[in-house]
């Protein structure tokens, strides 16, 4: 998709003060809303459920914004409402604001990337569908409701290990690595009919080849149709309990014209694909070795305080480009090409304790606040409290990236070697 500078409305830079409306403001749209205020703009909440979702309960800060709409099922009574408050940009908060926000902002006639592949940017089903249309690689994947119709597809396929998950859920919520029949069959019960992470039911579930490789995500600003490279980041999985597939760890890594060439091209063909023309997007993908095949993308910020990673590295971060995109397209476009530099890397290292069970006393964390990277953490646990799969985080910050990875080996050896004091329930 290329940019038309024939269009002035995507060229029309904001006045002095305006008023932005971000959809479910969660998890890092919060500090959206705090960066749209921060500007000078007044800033106004489009919450599209009934009750804020549990995952973003504890992150939620409702101080920033100058008026809340409960969005009730009534588009043309809440795009009435953001005119008469002279709404000028609608933005998704996060994924749950997705859909709504293209709904919105197509009706009010801004900014926006339509609803003609709206769902396709929520639903991995379609949005697996769409690439494929398009000749872009994708996992192999089958999605339905009937466990018959599942164990026929895996037995089809007939290769081990899979991955089975929701279709419109997020964080690592329901997705799991199986290596048989019996495995995707719990898998499988454990989606169908329960609730994801936003409340929604799941009708269906998706399985999927496992892909072998190195897993990278590539957060991304675009405007009228031009794309930009804002962070890279690499993962490190791990089974917990031989089942659940998360994140033992999560780095910032610098820009190199390697990164760029390998992953970047990749990316734009999927944003064109789904028409994700303005705005963030948070694109994961494996890069095996026969080239990078997309995990999912989502059509909003990078979650959790991610992006402020960036801030911390000394690096232009994806709310902030974000916003430039939106309110200073002219200068945005002028830089689209330029790389960002990352003067420091970082590592947000999950802890995942193992044995589970409850936690008898508090953790011993003193040495881990001694590591030279180290910047801080969190850990969600008390004393007497089950602990979680993932229990916490500790974020590593430095400009040497060997001073990172030696402290997260030894922070690794720490949690293995009694960091978490743990009955283990029988």
């Amino acid at each position: 998709m290329n940019f038309d500078d024939s269009n002035p409305r995507n060229m029309e830079p904001m006045s002095a003060k305006d008023v932005i409306a971000i959809v479910d403001p969660f998890s890092s749209g919060t500090q959206l809303a705090r960066d749209v205020k921060a500007r000078g703009h007044d800033c106004i909440m489009v919450q599209s459920t009934a009750e804020i979702p549990a995952l973003y309960r504890s992150s939620f800060n409702a101080d920033s914004f100058d008026f809340i709409v409960h969005y009730q099922g009534d588009l043309d009574q809440t795009c009435d409402v953001l005119r008469g408050r002279q709404v000028r940009h609608v933005l998704a908060g996060s994924e749950v604001g997705v859909e709504l926000a293209d709904q919105l902002s197509e009706r009010l006639g801004l900014v926006t990337n339509g609803t003609r592949l709206s769902s396709a940017r929520r639903n991995k089903r379609s949005m697996l569908n769409v690439l494929r249309d398009r000749g872009i690689r994708i996992p192999n994947s089958f999605s339905s409701r009937r466990w018959d119709a599942i164990e026929d597809w895996i037995r089809r396929h007939d290769r081990w290990p899979v991955v089975v998950k929701p279709l419109c859920s997020s964080a690592s919520d329901g997705v799991r690595r199986c290596a048989d029949r019996d495995e995707v069959h719990a898998a499988f019960r454990d989606i169908i009919d329960r609730q994801d992470v936003f409340g929604s039911t799941n009708e269906e579930a998706l399985v999927q080849e496992y892909i072998t490789g190195t897993e990278y995500a590539v957060d991304t600003v675009s405007c009228a149709g031009r794309h930009k490279p804002v962070a890279y980041w690499q993962y490190s999985a791990t089974a917990i309990d031989d089942a659940f597939l998360g994140k033992k760890s999560l780095q910032l890594i610098r820009h190199t014209a390697s990164l760029d060439n390998r992953l970047f091209p990749y990316v734009v063909s999927v944003l064109d694909a789904l028409e994700i023309a303005n705005g963030p997007a948070h694109c994961e993908l494996i890069l095996s070795d026969t080239g990078p095949v997309i995990v999912e993308i989502g059509a909003r910020p990078n979650g959790g305080n991610n992006p402020l990673l960036a801030r911390i590295c000394g690096a232009t971060d994806q709310l902030s480009l974000t916003l430039d995109s939106y309110l200073e397209p002219e200068k945005f476009l002028r830089q689209a090409d330029r790389r960002e530099e990352t003067p420091r890397s970082a590592i947000r290292v999950f802890l995942t304790p193992s044995p589970q069970g409850r936690l008898k006393s508090p953790p011993h964390f003193e040495p881990v606040k001694r590591l030279e990277s180290f910047h801080d953490l969190r850990f969600s646990a008390k004393p007497g409290q089950t602990l979680a799969r993932i229990a916490g985080w500790v974020l590593l910050v430095h400009e040497d990236t060997e001073v990172l990875h030696r402290d997260l080996q030894e922070l690794q050896t720490m949690e293995q070697n009694g960091l978490y004091d743990v009955e283990v329930m029988g």
